[in-house]
């Protein structure tokens, strides 16, 4: 029987503070998740994976938004906080709007160094004539008007910081002998201490595998390799 283990993630800690914003909570699903399906033709370029298994705890559907270009702001003018463009996840809302909260901001401080900006975001009013706004800190002393904010709205799957990924990579192929790169990797970073390149002899057999894995080549070039996978990795 499959057991599902469901964690609880809460996006931000509000501390000292009886009413506000009300955090957004999100639950996690532990899963493994192996593609391509088995018994099932398929093809890699060079430097593209082969099979991968990934273990994960994920959260989906999280709303979210989309910002399309940079965005900074001169705090009390001690320094500069900057959201990068990209995707920034919901993490409170209140009865006026939605906090989408950057863990990836940035504060400057004048002629210092950069350091993490802490609650900082984008604040979205629900009344659709009122602009977003940059906010520092919940509630509305921390707003902040900044010009030109755009952003579009969206979903996200988030994968948490004990989730990794397993993989095999198609590295081409030398008269009957192909190279496969075996690597592990942690929020999409390779880990250098558990990668391996592997070579083999196709002269021997069209059934390769490794770490339980195996898998058919049905034809192999310098541009790509058509297989079929018969078991995942383990």
């Amino acid at each position: 029987m499959k057991t599902i283990l469901r964690i609880c993630f809460i996006t931000l800690t509000l501390a000292g503070c009886a009413s506000g914003p009300t955090l957004q909570t999100y639950y996690g699903e532990k899963k493994i998740l192996t593609i391509p399906a088995i018994n099932t033709d398929a093809n890699a370029e060079i430097g593209q994976t082969i099979i991968s298994k990934a273990y994960v705890t994920t959260t989906a559907n999280i709303p979210a938004i989309i910002i399309s270009s940079e965005v900074s702001d001169n705090v009390n003018g001690t320094g500069i906080t900057t959201l990068r463009a990209g995707v920034i996840p919901l993490s409170a809302v209140d009865e006026s709007g939605k906090y989408y909260r950057d863990s990836n901001a940035t504060y400057t401080v004048t002629g210092g160094s950069s350091v993490r900006a802490g609650t900082t975001g984008i604040y979205v009013p629900n009344d659709k004539t009122q602009s977003a706004v940059m906010f520092h800190g919940y509630g509305y002393f921390g707003k902040k008007p900044v010009v030109g904010i755009e952003y579009t709205t969206t979903t996200l799957e988030n994968w948490d910081a004990d989730s990794y990924k397993r993989e095999l990579v198609y590295s081409g192929v030398s008269q009957n002998t192909i190279s496969i790169l075996y690597r592990e990797l942690k929020n999409e970073m390779a880990r250098p201490a558990f990668s391996q390149e592997l070579k083999y002899d196709l002269s021997q057999g069209n059934t390769i595998g490794y770490k339980g894995a195996r898998f058919e080549i049905q034809k192999a070039t310098n541009t790509e390799i058509l297989y079929k996978v018969i078991k995942p990795l383990d």
